[in-house]
């Protein structure tokens, strides 16, 4: 089990701590930081390399190459962005499945052998 998540909010700002030092990691070959919200709400990604794509052209769990990656709500009043890390691989995904799965996200894999991992998520709301 993880021992420490903490998030510090901001304004615009998510600053989340994982801290997996304690984490018995038998066999482990990737740790997962998911940061996912509804696939309803949430449904068009557009990544720092001009890559935009919409509903499940999104994919289910694929890598991102550029340097920062957003979702965005289908209404564009509210978007989520996190920036790629030199320790962790950058992946987005989206599914909708009727009445079973609904989700939207930004998550980063990670080496299991990391003590502790940084990152921001950046929140834009447009009024």
């Amino acid at each position: 089990m993880v021992k420490d998540v903490n998030h510090e909010i901001q304004p615009t700002t998510i600053k989340v701590n994982v801290d997996f030092e304690d984490l018995t990691l038998n066999n482990c070959q990737e740790l997962l930081v998911l940061n996912e919200q509804g696939s309803t709400t949430f449904g068009e990604y557009f990544g720092a390399n001009k890559l935009s794509l919409v509903g499940n052209k999104i994919g289910g769990w694929d890598a991102v190459a550029a340097k920062s990656a957003s979702l965005f709500s289908t209404n564009k009043q509210v978007a989520f962005s996190l920036q790629g890390k030199n320790e962790a691989t950058l992946f987005r995904g989206w599914e909708k499945t009727k009445n079973r799965f609904s989700w939207a996200g930004l998550s980063y894999s990670l080496q299991p052998k990391i003590g502790t991992f940084d990152y921001e998520i950046v929140v834009d709301c447009q009024e």
